[in-house]
């Protein structure tokens, strides 16, 4: 299963083979990178969204800016 892409540098379309772990497809003409494998992809991805997730749930259930005037106190998250 051949993948067809075009170079971002010169537009040659050319047929990139599948690539091993860590491997690289370059531009025959241009030598600009056109595909890179990146080995646990998904699992860097899942890890990053669960983290912000947390940090979202902690930034919006605490106060960020508190004013206080003339007996009326408003906050913001």
């Amino acid at each position: 299963m051949f993948l067809m892409m075009a170079c971002h540098g010169c537009d040659l379309l050319t047929q990139v083979p599948p690539l091993p772990r860590s491997g690289a497809a370059y531009c025959p003409r241009c030598g600009s990178l056109l595909l890179r494998s990146k080995p646990n992809s998904i699992e860097r991805s899942l890890a990053l969204v669960l983290a912000s997730m947390i940090l979202f749930a902690v930034a919006v259930s605490f106060p960020f800016l508190a004013m206080k005037s003339g007996g009326f106190e408003q906050q913001t998250n």
